[in-house]
Formats: structure tokens, C-alpha cells, sequence
């Protein structure tokens, strides 16, 4: 999927992230970034990777090309991923009226 980018490819080339916490959970922050080219805004939600293994990382990959692959009005749409060997990265469709 031409959405789905891994080194040398990184976040911050596309995106500048704003200090802005929209929400907490249990495997991190979702933080507010802007586009550089439009300046359109996006949430951006980090999966650290550290203690997972390869088949985790393979099974949350397959879930995550499937998630992309999705676009209906009710569910927040997922537009990149960023992949390094800390973690993962989701740029989402940027919804602020809470979860």
C-alpha cells in the first residue's frame, strides 16, 4: 500500500505535530499534526514497539493495511502509516468532538 511507509520515510517529512494531546490511552498519546503541504489537520496516534514480536508486529501490520483500506462516513479514516523500529505511527482523520 502506497500509504504505508517505513525508513527511510518519516512522519515529520509530511507532517509538523502540534503540542496539542487530544486523547490518552493505554499505548500512548493522540496528538494534533498539521500536513506541511495544505496545513490540513490530523491526529497522529504512536504504537511503541519496544517488547513486541514478530508475529505481533506482522498480525498489527495485516490489521492496519485492512484498516486502510476502509472508508465509510462513521468511521474515523486512517490516511498514512509510519513505520520505524521504535514504533508506529497512524495519521487519522483529525475528529475533536471526543472519542
Amino acid at each position: 500500500n502506497g500509504r504505508y511507509h517505513k525508513a527511510p520515510h518519516k512522519l515529520e517529512d509530511k507532517y509538523t505535530l502540534e503540542n496539542t494531546t487530544l486523547g490518552t490511552g493505554y499505548n500512548g498519546s493522540v496528538m494534533r499534526c498539521r500536513r506541511k503541504r495544505s496545513n490540513d489537520r490530523y491526529a497522529v496516534k504512536h504504537f511503541e514497539l519496544r517488547g513486541v514480536d514478530h508475529d505481533k508486529l506482522k498480525e498489527l501490520a495485516n490489521e492496519v493495511e485492512i484498516i486502510l483500506s476502509m472508508d465509510h462516513p462513521n468511521v474515523v479514516r486512517l490516511m498514512e502509516v509510519y513505520e520505524t523500529d521504535r514504533g508506529i505511527s497512524l495519521v487519522m482523520e483529525c475528529c475533536e468532538g471526543g472519542e
